[in-house]
């Protein structure tokens, strides 16, 4: 399913999107600087577009540390970012890489996933544009 961690040792480019991906979760988490957390999603998402193992990594990673079927479960980064952030345009940057990382995904390994991980992968995109779409709705809102 997922590429095996030896083939992610070769490529310098995956090691600079690993790498960005934890500074701007500490950008958010300790710093709290909105600004600079949304420019780093907006670099981070057009870098991703374009480098399929980084997408793979991210999702693989955020799976790792995000039960998919029960998201009340655990509190973790997913959740803080995109439901529980004050901050509107936080949840939309962050929903917007997790929706490129999971296009991504999903359209360069679906070939080689078992059926039910295609499904697990889009519902999850879904459910990311949806809470996205929610949270556009409530800022308005309250507005």
């Amino acid at each position: 399913m997922f590429l095996s961690d030896s083939h992610f040792m070769s490529d310098p480019g995956l090691h600079a999107l690993k790498l960005s991906a934890f500074l701007s979760q500490d950008t958010i988490t300790k710093m709290k600087d909105v600004q600079s957390f949304v420019q780093w999603m907006q670099l981070m998402n057009q870098l991703y577009e374009r480098h399929s193992l980084a997408c793979v990594w991210l999702v693989k990673y955020l799976t790792r540390n995000v039960s998919i079927l029960d998201l009340s479960v655990k509190m973790n980064l997913v959740i803080e970012l995109l439901i529980e952030s004050n901050h509107f345009e936080v949840r939309e940057s962050f929903g917007r890489l997790l929706t490129t990382a999971l296009s991504v995904t999903a359209k360069n390994e679906e070939p080689f996933m078992p059926q039910v991980t295609t499904i697990v992968l889009t519902s999850f995109r879904s459910q990311a544009r949806q809470l996205t779409a929610h949270h556009r709705l409530q800022q308005q809102l309250s507005s």
